[in-house]
């Protein structure tokens, strides 16, 4: 039976890892998070999804970047569309946050 507790723990602990950007994805942080954690063997079902470390992260970004944040977003998304390779076209969730953006101002 999973536990909800040991999860949320797993899950902030893995956020925190990607906020810092000392784990870029979300197994290898939810994996580290749960070493730390636990410091012991820990089942598939207690470790969260992707979803539930990215909510965790969001709230890192509200908590320290409050205001800031949709700027930085912008700016962020900016940086990466200036440095595609002109042989590919942008992603399509590059696109799709910046039309978040320019629809939310």
């Amino acid at each position: 039976m999973p536990n909800p507790r040991l999860r949320q723990q797993i899950a902030f602990e893995a956020a925190r890892l990607m906020y810092e950007r000392q784990e870029s994805e979300y197994m290898r942080a939810k994996l580290r998070a749960a070493r730390r954690v636990c410091r012991d063997w820990v089942k598939n079902s207690d470790l969260p999804s992707n979803a539930e470390i990215r909510e965790h992260v969001q709230q890192f970004a509200r908590l320290f970047e409050g205001e800031q944040r949709t700027a930085n977003l912008r700016d962020m998304r900016l940086e990466a569309l200036r440095h595609e390779d002109e042989a590919h076209a942008p992603t399509f969730h590059l696109h799709r946050g910046l039309q978040r953006l320019v629809d939310a101002a």
